[in-house]
């Protein structure tokens, strides 16, 4: 049997392949309740309040890049009742602890 599949087709269909397995984990959380999260990812960083009575968890992992320190941030949108309804992962520079909030509000 012979493919004949070139080494870039492979490269691009596992970048797209990839990319979507965090879009599909992430999506799992919606409908879940905040306690769900904590006990799989443990505590928040940080609580934000989401201006609508709701809170927004955020995680983040650090990271390297050319000697530069950034972050990837994970954030869990929730109703006042607990439960997960989006999240968003963004990454910058700063800390999640200074992260401006109110730029990510919908």
């Amino acid at each position: 049997m012979n493919l004949n599949v070139s080494v870039p087709a492979i490269a691009l269909f596992l970048v797209l392949f990839t990319s979507c397995v965090p879009t599909k984990k992430m999506n799992g959380w919606v409908g879940k309740e905040e306690y769900q999260l904590i006990e799989q990812w443990g505590p928040p960083e940080r609580k934000a309040s989401n201006g609508s009575n709701g809170e927004i968890l955020i995680y983040s992992k650090q990271f390297y890049y050319y000697g530069t320190t950034y972050y990837k941030y994970y954030m869990f949108y929730e109703y006042a009742n607990g439960v997960i309804y989006h999240w968003l992962i963004q990454s910058g520079s700063v800390p999640p602890q200074r992260l401006d909030v109110a730029v990510y509000l919908h």
